[in-house]
Formats: C-alpha cells, structure tokens, sequence
C-alpha cells in the first residue's frame, strides 16, 4: 500500500494523490494530506467528492484515514461503482489488514459517491 503524504514544493495535493493513484495499486492518503485537499477544494464534502470522480475515471478504489475516537483510526473507501459487493469486501480485507498492520485497529467506513457512508466494522 503506498502513503499519500503532503507534497512538497509547488505541487497541488490534488496532482500528488492524482500522481500516486495512477501507479500504485492501493493508495492511502493520510489525515493531513485530505485536509489540504479539502482547504484547496473548499471543504471536505468538496474534497470526498473529488476521490470519487478519480475513482469513477480510473476504475480502482482509494481511501483516506482519519482520527478516530473509537479505534486507532478511521479509514474511509470509495470503490467503483462497477464494483460487485464481493469485490469491495473482499478487497476491504485485504485493505484491512495492511491498515490493521500500520496502525492498529480501525474502524472501516465505505463512501458512496452520493454522500452514503456504511461503517463496515
């Protein structure tokens, strides 16, 4: 799994997470990085629906943590909406348990592009 963390330079958050989806096969972008996002986009409602229009145009999920008060961290997936509902949960447990390894627990959420959100933990 590849860390999508803050850029650096002169690069927009958005190229950079842009840039890290397109060669990696799972992607997290961490806590700080989706709050940039959601400065440079105007609100985190703006920046969720921004994963889900990279999600939709590449076919591949992408999800992002948060602080949680429940466990050690919240991780939030969108997946594509082609998605069979097996392939998203078979494809959340492996996520999990790479999430599980890095932080400890998590709870896991699964974003809809229509602002539906399911915990699935």
């Amino acid at each position: 799994m590849h860390l999508v963390h803050l850029p650096t330079g002169a690069q927009r958050t958005d190229d950079a997470i842009r840039t890290a989806h397109d060669i990696n096969d799972t992607s997290l972008v961490l806590w700080s990085t989706f709050c940039r996002l959601s400065s440079e986009l105007a609100g985190q409602h703006a920046a969720v629906r921004w994963l889900g229009e990279l999600v939709e145009a590449t076919g591949r999920p992408i999800a992002f943590s948060a602080p949680s008060c429940d466990s050690a961290v919240e991780t939030h997936v969108l997946t594509p909406p082609a998605w069979s509902e097996e392939r998203t949960l078979g494809w959340l447990g492996g996520l999990r348990a790479e999430v599980t390894a890095m932080y400890g627990s998590t709870s896991i959420f699964l974003e809809r592009t229509d602002g539906f959100r399911e915990r699935l933990s």
